[in-house]
Parts: structure tokens; sequence; C-alpha cells
């Protein structure tokens, strides 16, 4: 893509999170963990942090098959250790597990690890609300 179609995409983005939330982006993931030079210096025009993960569960390698996927994201905690730091990249939940939420909360929290948020992490938050006059 060329810097125009990409500052294009982002706009469209960022509009749309506004119409919907009403607060403006500061953090970015790019999809698919793609970027190169142009996207970050795009990126960097429009304030935000590029945001990516340091563990990947490959849980997408298991579609069908939610215990395998669950087994998977297992192997991607137990792998950074107590000590590590841990960012990762999960999918969209399989049918026949409808609450990972709280499975992930149990799992993080029985492995004596901290869960925190993005915002924490980069101390900067995430979003910012629109100025009043």
């Amino acid at each position: 893509m060329s810097e125009n179609e990409i500052r294009n995409e982002l706009s469209s983005v960022s509009d749309l999170i506004y119409d919907i939330l009403g607060v403006n982006m500061t953090v970015f993931r790019p999809p698919h963990g793609f970027y190169n030079d142009r996207v970050l210096k795009v990126l960097g025009e429009f304030g935000y942090d590029t945001i990516m993960w340091n563990v990947d569960t490959e849980d997408w390698l298991y579609v069908e098959d939610t215990t395998s996927s669950i087994g998977a994201w297992i192997d991607a905690i137990n792998a950074i250790g107590k000590e590590g730091s841990y960012i990762g990249l999960h999918h969209d939940p399989m049918s026949g597990f409808t609450n990972l939420t709280q499975w992930v909360i149990d799992v993080v929290s029985s492995a004596n690890l901290t869960m925190t948020t993005i915002a924490d992490c980069i101390e900067k938050p995430m979003y910012t609300l629109p100025k009043t006059e």
C-alpha cells in the first residue's frame, strides 16, 4: 500500500471508532502483524504507538479442536516462565468454549502471573477523549 492508502485506511478506522465509541485511538496493532517502514511512518503521523504481541498462542492452528487450542494457549503461557512478559495474540473463541475470558483469568492467576493493560505497560492511555470547549 502507498502512504496515502495507509492514511486513508487509518482515517476510516479512526473515524469509525470515534463515531461508535467517542474516543480517539492512541495505539494500533497492525492486522496480521504486517507492517513496514511506510506503515510505521504513517502511524507516527497519527500519533499512534504500534503494539505487537510477543507470544503467538497459535490457537488458530486448531480451529476445529477446542482442546488442542486451549493446550496451545497453556503451552504459550508456560513457555514464558514466571519472570517473562506476555502480550498474547489470541483469536476468536471456538465453538464449544463459551467462557474464554473467565478461563484466561483463571489460567493466568493460577500461573501467578499479573494481568495488566497495554496502557499500563506503555504508560500511556490507549485512547483520549475529545477536547471540549
